[in-house]
């Protein structure tokens, strides 16, 4: 909420941009020094929540926006923030640091439905893949079509995961999206995706999530209030 952080004269955004802002913060700890330093946002309430540095160097955030005018590229998977009159949805930033600060945006995205999607967590691969992994209030939140769920459960948080191709075209990039779900609560607060394609989610639930596999349930009894879980797939 300060509009005095320290910045570097590289900053992708060197103001506050209003509302509450997310931060990206590079630093030498050894010396100490920063590298860099830049607000993200836009008029209402950012919130990065993820960080991840992706093989060839560029700097990937991942978190949430209220914000009708965050800044998202020309090549965005959801250029709009959702249709509802307080909608928050996660969001997806990759900043290259090297580049001046016009040339900084890589890519960015909004990704969610009409009522509140959360990222908590933020994973690559070598092939410039992102998963994202959080929880959801909406009920028309975007999903594929080869998903796990494609519904949200009759409880109160969903959790999600979604994967985001950055190299791919316009409105193409989304390869997969899911709710991880049940009829109780559900929170995604951990994801990775390893060189096969496998996702790795773990997080908390209040009931069964897993699916039925070749015709046996994974889990056979509902957890109790609230248990920790792994689940592996491979959309």
């Amino acid at each position: 909420y300060s509009a005095d952080i320290p910045v570097t004269p590289d900053a992708y955004q060197a103001t506050a941009q209003g509302g509450g802002d997310a931060f990206l913060l590079q630093l030498n700890t050894s010396l100490p020094l920063i590298l860099y330093s830049t607000y993200l946002g836009g008029s209402k309430t950012d919130d990065a929540r993820s960080v991840v540095v992706d093989p060839t160097g560029k700097v990937a955030l991942a978190g949430y926006t209220l914000s009708k005018n965050f800044p998202v590229t020309q090549n965005a998977e959801q250029p709009l923030i959702g249709a509802g009159q307080f909608t928050t949805n996660a969001f997806l930033t990759l900043l290259d640091l090297t580049q001046p600060a016009a040339q900084a945006l890589v890519y960015s995205t909004y990704f969610g439905g009409t009522l509140a999607e959360v990222a908590q967590v933020l994973a690559t691969d070598s092939k410039g893949k992102y998963v994202l992994g959080g929880y959801s209030y909406s009920r028309d939140m975007p999903v594929t079509q080869n998903t796990l769920n494609a519904i949200p459960g009759t409880g109160g948080l969903n959790g999600f995961v979604a994967v985001i191709d950055t190299t791919a075209p316009p409105l193409n990039s989304l390869v997969y999206a899911s709710y991880i779900t049940g009829p109780g609560s559900q929170i995604v607060n951990g994801v990775d995706i390893d060189a096969s394609g496998a996702i790795y989610v773990t997080g908390y639930a209040t009931s069964d999530i897993f699916p039925v596999n070749q015709g046996q349930q994974a889990h056979t009894s509902a957890p109790g209030n609230a248990d920790a879980y792994i689940l592996i797939f491979t959309p």
